[in-house]
Parts: C-alpha cells; sequence; structure tokens
C-alpha cells in the first residue's frame, strides 16, 4: 500500500454518528467521487457487496492500479468474538447465523476481488 493516501472506512464513518447503512452509503460516495477526480485512495471492506467489485471494475478502467489486500481470520468462531468487540465499542453487529455463511463466502469473493484487481 501506499503512504498517505487518503482512507475510506465505513465504520470509523459510523463511529461518528452515521447509522452502519448511512456509512457505507457515504463510503460509496466519497469512493466514487475519490475516482472521478483521480484521486488515490484505499477503503476498507469486508467484500459483502457487489458494489466492491463494480469500484474496482471501474478504478481499472479508469487507469487505477488496484491492489486488493485481504486479511482472513483462522476461524468463524473468531469472527463472532471479532464481531462482538467492534459492537462493544460502538460499531455495527452481523447476526451471529450471518458470520460462518459470511466467513466462507469471503474466499470466493476473494477470488473475484483478485480476478477484478487484475
Amino acid at each position: 500500500m501506499r503512504e498517505n493516501l487518503l482512507f475510506i472506512d465505513p465504520d470509523k464513518l459510523a463511529a461518528e454518528g452515521l447509522s452502519p447503512i448511512a456509512a457505507g452509503k457515504a463510503a460509496a460516495r466519497m469512493s466514487r467521487l475519490f475516482l472521478q477526480e483521480g484521486v488515490s485512495f484505499a477503503r476498507e471492506s469486508t467484500l459483502t457487496s457487489h458494489f466492491d467489485f463494480v469500484l474496482m471494475r471501474e478504478a481499472k478502467r479508469l487507469g487505477y492500479e488496484v491492489e486488493l489486500v485481504y486479511i482472513r481470520l483462522a476461524s468463524s468462531a473468531l469472527a463472532l468474538e471479532r464481531v462482538a468487540a467492534r459492537v462493544g465499542r460502538g460499531g455495527h453487529g452481523v447476526p451471529s447465523q450471518d458470520c460462518g455463511t459470511t466467513f466462507f463466502a469471503k474466499s470466493r469473493k476473494t477470488v473475484q476481488g483478485c480476478e477484478t484487481g487484475r
């Protein structure tokens, strides 16, 4: 990753008082604006939205170099612990039944993201 990039993090936007949905929408607007303006930026994502892949394709089309850094947890149990900790800090929750499903779906989405980022 490059130093001094503008960093878009929906969780930090939510911590500043936006609802999780409003924070996600604000992050999407910021991402689109930065692309339109030719600004280099980094964006935190859980890769749960189709928008993530649309954004990567659009960035590539506009001549951006797209780098995908993905950190995977060792287990869905650890994912549940991290969600609980995030909620404790005022962040958004994820239904526990979705954590396991999401955890395993991430591997497929990561591959999709890597293919998009080429």
